[in-house]
Order: C-alpha cells, then structure tokens, then sequence
C-alpha cells in the first residue's frame, strides 16, 4: 500500500490471526555446526568458537610437554581460513585432526 492508501484505509480485515513459527531446538543445533562449523568456513566462528571449543574439549594430553600448542592451534586456525580444497591437513596436529570441531565437540560445548 502506498502512504495514501494507508491513510485512506480503515480496516477491511476485522479479525487477524497471528502466528509464529518456530524451530525444534535439536534442529537448531545441527543446522548451526553444519552450516558454521563442520567445514569450518565461516571466520568468525573459528575465530571466536571453533578455537575455544577445541582447546576446551580435543584430547591432547598425548603431546609432549615441550610441544608449544599456541602454534599448533595457530596453524589449525590459518589453514581453516583456506579454501577447503587448498587445505594442508597436518597429521600431527590434534587441532587438525580430524579438522575442525567435531559433532561430539560442539555439543559437549
């Protein structure tokens, strides 16, 4: 409607019905790590979450003492902001391997 016909308008609907949809909170949660992070594609997320989730929750305690994980999670992080195709997946890396947050991961976060 344009201004005028919205001035000029005095109803014509006497009854409204109102709605609101809304989503199963599971399917809002599968449909956020598959879109933000199982490829791990969106920069922000990995900067802000994905880094906290796996220095919170990836199994690491098999690394040596001397190993510096600032690094290592450092790597993860400038491999995750490649392309997917263009990634170098370093084995050794537990932040790398598998890459990004797993399902387990996120969920336990």
């Amino acid at each position: 409607f344009s201004p005028l016909q919205l001035k000029n308008w005095t109803g014509g609907v006497t009854r409204a019905v109102k709605f609101l949809t809304v989503r199963h909170p599971y399917e809002r949660l599968i449909s956020v790590y598959a879109n933000k992070l199982k490829n791990c594609e969106d920069p922000m997320f990995i900067d802000n979450r994905m880094l906290k989730i796996l220095e919170t929750y990836r199994n690491v305690s098999f690394l040596p003492p001397d190993v510096n994980r600032t690094e290592l999670i450092e790597s993860a992080r400038l491999e995750c902001h490649k392309p997917l195709n263009d990634r170098a997946i370093d084995t050794n890396n537990p932040y790398m391997n598998p890459m990004g947050v797993t399902f387990k991961e996120f969920i336990s976060y």
